[in-house]
């Protein structure tokens, strides 16, 4: 059975999320925090994340601390190529 994920960046860690989980807003929301977490690690321009804080999708909140997505990426969590996964 295939059951298709999204990677969300929240402030527990870099997860993959059930897509059935969430709302069409919610998939919104993550796909622009992803978005404003890729222009803050190739600026180091913050104003994008601004209005992801407190924000949560699935019960979880979005990652804006700069501290945490510079550890993300440095240890290769935040790959771009697909937000998505197939699970199978």
């Amino acid at each position: 059975m295939s059951d298709e994920m999204i990677r969300a960046v929240t402030t527990r860690s870099v997860e993959s999320i059930p897509v059935r989980e969430l709302t069409e807003a919610e998939l919104s929301l993550v796909g622009s925090h992803w978005n404003a977490v890729g222009r803050y690690l190739r600026t180091g321009d913050t104003t994008r994340l601004n209005r992801f804080v407190g924000v949560r999708v699935g019960g979880r909140e979005l990652e804006t601390r700069t501290v945490a997505l510079d550890y993300y990426g440095n240890i290769g969590e935040l790959e771009f190529e697909s937000i998505y996964d197939d699970i199978r």
